[in-house]
């Protein structure tokens, strides 16, 4: 059966991960275990997060497609949908609409040297690229990872938690007082 896509799939908020002041990652896990077992998405999609009676708010999908029964997004608290969402605890139901967009096109990165540079709330959406990547790692050469930190703005949380595990070649590099990039081993 298709999913109608009028008709959010109904997902149970299975973690919480304050990232920084006012971001949030919600790994989202499907109510109806049919529903996980069809459903699929590509690296760089996108979909409509809901709360019941306050309406949807459009996020990436910031997992890999390559975990599969659950998807995570990540998003800043800024209006009312995302208030409402950032109010949420685990074990509550929210609904998710999706995917939606088009993809990265991972296949024509095969056997290719990937960098990936990006920082702060933009990284969720090319968080699930680096993670389809590296656990891809046979088929790309991931060679380096570069969060950008900016000394006045809110630390990177949303890609550091996930380097720990994979270890890729990171370098952090943050803008000085005079806002020069250094760039730090």
């Amino acid at each position: 059966m298709i999913q109608n896509l009028y008709v959010p799939y109904r997902m149970r908020v299975a973690k919480v991960t304050p990232e920084a002041p006012s971001v949030v990652t919600f790994r989202l896990e499907f109510v109806d275990p049919a529903d996980a077992e069809r459903f699929d998405f590509k690296a760089g999609q996108f979909g409509e997060y809901s709360v019941y009676g306050e309406g949807e708010s459009t996020f990436c999908i910031a997992s890999a497609p390559t975990r599969k029964g659950y998807i995570e997004c990540t998003f800043r608290q800024a209006g009312r949908v995302t208030t409402a969402l950032a109010d949420r605890d685990e074990g509550d139901i929210i609904g998710f609409r999706g995917p939606y967009g088009t993809s990265y096109p991972v296949d024509k990165w095969a056997g290719k040297n990937l960098i990936f540079i990006g920082g702060g709330i933009a990284m969720p959406p090319i968080r699930c690229a680096i993670w389809y990547a590296l656990e891809n790692r046979r088929d790309f050469h991931v060679t380096n990872d570069r969060p950008f930190e900016n000394s006045a703005s809110k630390p990177l949380a949303p890609i550091f938690h996930f380097l720990t595990f994979y270890q890729p070649d990171l370098q952090k590099c943050v803008p000085s007082k005079k806002e020069e990039i250094k760039l730090l081993s």
